[in-house]
């Protein structure tokens, strides 16, 4: 579920953290209520369901179920707290801290065979939107940024992304049609140019 809500859903781990289970509205539109970073207690943004997210919030329901059950076996009568993220320890349940996020991704870090942090699943949910062809206005919404530029900055362009750029700049070109004239011809001849 927090690789799904960060990969998947371009969540930062403290929205992960803060999660309800109330936060995810199956109702139409589908979207999920995330309580964001920022000033005076965050700020707070509404998204749209992933394809894979009613699969894996219900894979997730059914473990947190099954943690809930555990709970009440040693006490009938313990609290259950709203938060999506919950563990039993002694009887009683837990909300998920910050680091037993790092902890769960650092295991599965180890399982796969390559370190990777919330913060990089994140940045490649943005990378793959915008390679996706996804506008950055709809990335930036989704991310919670307030403006564009920092979400160029966030995802950061390389030269595969400025390579696939001019690609698209020259099937472009190659798809319009520029008719020449015999004065844009002597035109170009003249000052030496071979473009428009």
């Amino acid at each position: 579920m927090i690789v799904h809500c960060e990969l998947d859903l371009g969540m930062r781990r403290c929205e992960v953290e803060r999660l309800k289970v109330s936060d995810f509205q199956s109702g139409r539109p589908r979207q999920i209520f995330i309580h964001g970073k920022g000033r005076n207690g965050g700020k707070y943004r509404s998204i749209s369901w992933h394809p894979q997210t009613e699969h894996i919030l219900n894979e997730f329901l059914e473990f947190r179920g099954r943690e809930i059950e555990k709970a009440r076996e040693k006490d009938p009568m313990v609290k259950i707290p709203g938060d999506l993220l919950l563990y039993e320890r002694g009887g009683k349940l837990q909300a998920y801290k910050k680091t037993a996020i790092d902890n769960i991704l650092e295991d599965i870090s180890a399982r796969v065979g390559f370190k990777f942090s919330n913060h990089d699943l994140r940045r490649t949910c943005g990378r793959m939107m915008y390679r996706g062809g996804v506008k950055i206005e709809e990335i930036a919404r989704i991310f919670g940024h307030s403006d564009t530029r920092t979400t160029m900055r966030y995802l950061g362009l390389d030269m595969e992304d400025m390579s696939s750029a001019m690609g698209r700049l020259a099937a472009y070109q190659a798809s319009t049609y520029f008719p020449k004239t015999e004065t844009n011809i002597l035109s170009q001849e003249k000052s030496g140019q071979s473009g428009i």
